[in-house]
C-alpha cells in the first residue's frame, strides 16, 4: 500500500490510505479529503476478496464465480452479521 501511497503523492495527489472493511474508516477518509478542496484526493482501501466468509477469505479461485455449495453457508453468516435486521 505504501507504493501505491507514494505514487499518487509523487504526483502532488492527497492520498489516504485505510482499511478498505472499516466503515468508519471509509467515513473518514471522505471526511478528510474536504479538507484539501484543491487537491485531488486518491483513497487507497486495502481490502481482501470474500471478507468474512469461511473457507474462501483472500483465497484464489472465487473471484467473479458463483459459490454453489458454499453459497448457503455464506449467506447464513452474512445474515448474522446484521446488526438491525428489522431496520
Amino acid at each position: 500500500m505504501t507504493t501505491y501511497k507514494d505514487r499518487f503523492a509523487s504526483f502532488g495527489w492527497n492520498t489516504i490510505a485505510i482499511d478498505g472493511h472499516d466503515v468508519a474508516s471509509v467515513i473518514d477518509a471522505f471526511e478528510a479529503s474536504k479538507m484539501n478542496p484543491n487537491v485531488p484526493t486518491a483513497i487507497l482501501a486495502m481490502t481482501f476478496k470474500g471478507k468474512y466468509f469461511t473457507d474462501v477469505e483472500d483465497l484464489m479461485g472465487f473471484h467473479g464465480q458463483a459459490m454453489k455449495d458454499k453459497s448457503e453457508p455464506i449467506c447464513e453468516e452474512l445474515t448474522a452479521l446484521i446488526k438491525n435486521p428489522d431496520a
